[in-house]
């Protein structure tokens, strides 16, 4: 069955906003690693 466009649109925002908020807790992991080698 194919997906209705707005549906799969709805799904793309979502992962790029999980892909976001990913990213920015995988930076503030790094930036808390790097402060304890500092």
């Amino acid at each position: 069955e194919a997906v209705p466009i707005s549906v799969s649109r709805v799904n793309q925002v979502d992962a790029g906003r999980l892909d976001v908020e990913m990213s920015a807790m995988l930076k503030e992991q790094l930036v808390k690693v790097f402060s304890l080698f500092k």
